[in-house]
């Protein structure tokens, strides 16, 4: 059985894959639950190796804004509920040591990494990525905001 501290990795800690202010000021336990916390321990499992890899590619420190969210605090912020933080399959994160979320972006696309999404989304670069290779979509773009419908637009990179 999988438990959280599982996820540690040489140079990532387990809880920044859980941590969330947003879920702290709310009093919200963000946290799997029980019906579907193995399979997304095993999700955020193969995340934080994913988030390790690119560690090692950019030779710099990743900082996680937002990996795993409960479903609560996915409403919250507006999220869709089918969301892949909610399965533990998604992270947000910068690395400035390495370059803005585009440059970012940019580097993985030019060097064919393989991902579901790779999405610009303001000063965090979102990366989502599943254990069947074959499934990702790899898709590499934008969210903006549209200020003629004021939602979210994607648009795609090259």
């Amino acid at each position: 059985m999988l438990v959280k501290q599982d996820l540690k990795r040489d140079n990532f800690d387990y809880t920044e894959f859980f941590k969330s202010n947003i879920a702290k000021e709310n009093n919200i336990i963000n946290y799997p639950p029980a019906h579907s916390e193995q399979d997304i321990l095993n999700n955020l499992m193969f995340i934080a190796d994913t988030m390790q890899e690119l560690r090692e590619l950019f030779k710099a420190p990743i900082l996680i804004n937002s990996a795993y969210r409960c479903l609560k605090l996915n409403k919250l912020i507006g999220s869709s509920d089918n969301s892949q933080h909610v399965q533990g399959l998604a992270c947000d994160f910068r690395c400035p040591s390495f370059g803005s979320p585009e440059r970012i972006m940019k580097f993985l696309y030019n060097n064919n990494y393989i991902v579901d999404q790779c999405l610009c989304e303001g000063s965090w670069l979102h990366l989502s990525k599943v254990p069947d290779m074959s499934k990702n979509r790899k898709m590499y773009g934008y969210y903006l905001l549209s200020t003629e419908y004021n939602k979210r637009v994607f648009q795609p990179y090259n």
